[in-house]
């Protein structure tokens, strides 16, 4: 017998109990000034963490919905990192912050990285908790950003406003075009992000952006055998294939982290073939 439950209402049902958490945080941070918690807050502007979150939609919401947000995020962080080297804005400065941070200040791209994601989601879904996402979760990033010392609210507003824009151009060519959108985000990404990697802007980040992409952009012709396959998984299969997805790309992740930029590259070009073929797999083997 069935049990009732749906990827859709598994993922309604996630995303309130992930805007509550994110209240009460908040919150407390904003009582108490914890680092601890600003820190917490903070790890949500990750762009790994929106790998991970955009194959939680990929497969417990709508493959199409997670390839398009996933390559949102990844044009996002490839068009951070060119324009913050290429303005060479200075952040506040060091005697301000409380934790280490890296490179100039302008756009703050956690706070560009995060609103592209739950931007775009919230755009492409028009689903009333992705809207309140994207509304709370940007927010508490940038507000962690500026309380931690690292950026200045003028960065976090231009992160702001980017994420926006990316997030709002590329859910317009999403709903008009479908699949036939990803191969036009990926591609952008793939040229801002090789053209970061050859003037050296930040290259570890660069070349693991231009790996992902360039990998999702030569899948893309066999993208809707990928999207049948998904949507046909049950929803223990479903899982099995994030929780395989996860374990792939923190293994590259580990592995790669000392990696020269090209190495980099390959590994996460490679890691892009890897995830594709998981449900695939799951579903012979099963």
């Amino acid at each position: 017998m069935s049990c009732g439950l749906r990827p859709r209402s598994v993922l309604s049902l996630l995303c309130y109990v992930v805007l509550t958490s994110i209240t009460v945080v908040l919150a407390l941070a904003l009582l108490l000034d914890s680092t601890e918690l600003w820190v917490a807050l903070t790890t949500l502007g990750e762009e790994v963490a929106y790998i991970g979150l955009a194959l939680a939609v990929v497969y417990l919401a709508d493959p199409l919905v997670g390839l398009l947000t996933l390559g949102m995020v990844l044009l996002s962080g490839s068009v951070n990192i060119a324009l913050k080297y290429s303005l060479n804005i200075p952040r506040p400065p060091p005697e301000y912050w409380r934790i280490p941070a890296e490179g100039p200040g302008f756009p703050s791209g956690h706070t560009q990285v995060s609103t592209s994601f739950w931007s775009g989601l919230a755009a492409v879904t028009l689903h009333r908790c992705a809207v309140l996402l994207a509304l709370a979760i940007p927010a508490a990033v940038a507000t962690s950003r500026v309380a931690l010392g690292v950026h200045s609210v003028g960065d976090v507003l231009g992160g702001y406003v980017i994420g926006v824009a990316l997030s709002v151009a590329s859910a317009y060519l999403g709903r008009r075009l479908g699949r036939a959108s990803l191969p036009a985000v990926y591609a952008l990404a793939v040229v801002t992000s090789s053209t970061s990697v050859y003037l050296g802007y930040d290259p570890r980040t660069s070349s693991s952006i231009l790996g992902l992409s360039l990998g999702l952009l030569l899948l893309t012709p066999r993208a809707e055998h990928f999207l049948r396959t998904v949507r046909s998984m049950e929803l223990t299969r479903r899982f099995a294939a994030l929780a395989t997805s996860a374990a792939i790309s923190l293994s590259v992740l580990y592995l790669s982290r000392f990696a020269e930029p090209l190495a980099r590259a390959l590994a996460y070009l490679l890691l892009a073939l890897a995830i594709s073929v998981v449900p695939g797999v799951l579903r012979r083997v099963g």
